[in-house]
Formats: structure tokens, sequence, C-alpha cells
């Protein structure tokens, strides 16, 4: 099934996670997967920022525009993380839950200024 994405969905595909980007083809944005395997568990808290923060700061601000867009937690786990959600419901929602709740913890302690 082949369901529309849209180009900035592509791009946080195309980034997430990947400092090298070896899973893209040439200057496409879209990400080849034949080789590839994410494998996204619950994020990491911790009362400091971290090297995973650093790391996924474009994530969050993501995942935050998305839920002030209205996307669903489904989507998002579909979209950002690859998750299947019809097969691993509970995974996914940890995963985009946890990731949201970070996104929020470090724009309330870090970037205030930021309205969604």
């Amino acid at each position: 099934m082949n369901v529309p994405v849209e180009l900035h969905e592509l791009q946080a595909l195309a980034d997430i996670g990947q400092e090298s980007r070896p899973g893209l083809a040439g200057d496409s944005l879209i990400p080849r997967t034949d080789n590839v395997v994410l494998l996204w568990n619950a994020c990491p808290h911790s009362e400091e920022v971290t090297e995973y923060d650093q790391r996924n700061i474009y994530l969050y601000g993501l995942l935050l525009e998305a839920e002030f867009e209205g996307a669903s937690e489904r989507r998002m786990a579909e979209v950002f993380f690859r998750i299947p959600f019809e097969r691993r419901p509970d995974w996914a929602l940890n995963v985009v839950r946890s990731h949201l709740a970070r996104a929020h913890w470090l724009k309330k302690n870090f970037y205030p200024w930021i309205d969604w």
C-alpha cells in the first residue's frame, strides 16, 4: 500500500539518526532501506542534555511540529520511526510518546520561546 508522504516527512526519514547518511542514494531524499534496519526504543531520560539528544534534536523538532499540526501518534510512528503500527502498537506508542516527552522537556527547559 502506497501512502502519500510529504516532502518534509521524507526529509525527516533521511535525516533521523544517520550522521553519515549511508542509506541515501545520491542526492535523493528517499532513503534506501533494503539493507538498513533502524530499531528504535524508548527515549532515554536524563536531567541534562545528552549525546542522544544532540543527535536527535532535529527529530524532536519534527515531532513537536507534527504534534502541533495534529498528526496522530500512529502516523508519527510510521513516518519518523518506520514502526509498523498495526504489528506492534504498544512498542510504537512507547517510542513515540517517550520521544515526544523528551522533546517537550527540552523545549520547556532550553527553548521556551518556541510556540509549538
